[in-house]
């Protein structure tokens, strides 16, 4: 299981690191994953989402992994 939010990749292991540190909130986990992914920028066409929309919506874009190029190449940059 992975140690840290950023390692995880699949829903189930994102549910276990939840679940590990006790985080059940939407609005929690939401911050969680836009913490991972360095807070990046969203916008929502579809007006007002819900809370689970939005969660939803966070949880395929971390799942999808294509922040973490962003992240790579940001840590090149910074010479990490």
């Amino acid at each position: 299981m992975p140690d840290t939010l950023k390692e995880c990749r699949t829903r189930e292991e994102v549910d276990n690191f939840f679940a590990t540190v006790d985080s059940q909130s939407l609005k929690n986990k939401t911050a969680f994953l836009m913490e991972a992914m360095n807070n990046p920028q969203f916008f929502y066409s579809i007006g007002n989402p819900t809370d689970e929309q939005k969660y939803e919506m966070i949880l395929t874009t971390f799942l999808s992994g294509k922040w973490r190029y962003a992240d790579s190449l940001r840590s090149l940059k910074n010479g990490q």
